[in-house]
């Protein structure tokens, strides 16, 4: 029915927790699986005496709170590649997953010193091989926007 497998997370060479690093289930069978999944690993992580769970980060959530948004093209581009980037990533799906949980938030930066910082956001992508190359990223963003487009009509 599914699976998920933890890292372990260290400080000062003891583990603190886990980090979920893969979980797949048939949530067309078992609907919330892997929630109830990780809800087990916390009291079994909780029972060891660990202090953390970390799902690891939802790329480009609550990007408004940030207090470092200076470049606003990639402003521009990191808020419309949420909206309409579905088919290049599960932006709005991992946020929603993660807010049940309640946690603690902490936010993440990124810093360049590149005159365009929105290639390194496709840099990110193409090394953690969610697209292959400057072509796949913008088929896959056009189809994201004429899903956008067309379902409003």
């Amino acid at each position: 029915a599914g699976f998920a497998f933890y890292d372990p997370m260290y400080s000062s060479g003891k583990i603190i927790g886990y980090s979920a690093m893969t979980t797949r289930c048939d949530e067309s069978r078992f609907s919330k699986l892997s929630v109830a999944l990780n809800l087990e690993a916390v009291e079994i992580f909780r029972k060891e005496g660990k202090q953390v769970l970390n799902l690891c980060i939802a790329p480009f959530d609550k990007i408004h709170r940030g207090r470092f948004n200076d470049d606003r093209l990639t402003y521009f581009f990191i808020n419309i590649l949420r909206r309409y980037g579905g088919e290049i990533y599960n932006f709005s799906g991992l946020s929603f997953y993660k807010s049940k949980y309640r946690g603690e938030e902490k936010p993440v930066y990124m810093a360049s010193k590149s005159l365009l910082p929105v290639n390194e956001i496709y840099l990110a992508f193409k090394s953690a091989m969610i697209v292959k190359n400057y072509g796949e990223i913008g088929m896959k963003f056009a189809h994201g926007l004429a899903k956008a487009f067309f379902n409003k009509n």
